[in-house]
């Protein structure tokens, strides 16, 4: 798997989505973190199997990243990402403060 993502992505990722119906310890096995530049791992920790969802947590953990459950999910961060500050404006979007609803009192 890692040889495979690391022909793919040539750049760092920032959010990586597993969700490959319950096979997600395989793949975190076969990652190497050392070769990828991941910032966070989002994926099903269901608790139908809590030691299955503690093993895959563990994997992420000894490779840097802090794990949360959130329902059903678990959203791990490595230590190292830190957020960037979100642009005013760009040519995408409008400026934030001209697209939100005026609120009248």
């Amino acid at each position: 798997m890692s040889d495979c993502l690391c022909v793919c992505v040539c750049v760092p990722v920032c959010i990586c989505g597993a969700d490959v119906e319950g096979a997600e310890q395989s793949v975190l096995e076969g990652t190497d973190f050392q070769q990828l530049d991941v910032s966070a791992v989002v994926m099903e920790c269901d608790r139908h199997d809590e030691e299955k969802d503690r093993r895959k947590r563990d994997i992420l953990e000894a490779n840097g990243f802090e794990c949360q459950e959130v329902e059903r999910n678990c959203f791990c961060k490595h230590v190292s990402f830190t957020p960037s500050a979100m642009p005013a404006e760009s040519q995408l979007y409008p400026s934030y403060r001209d697209a939100a609803p005026k609120l009248h009192h």
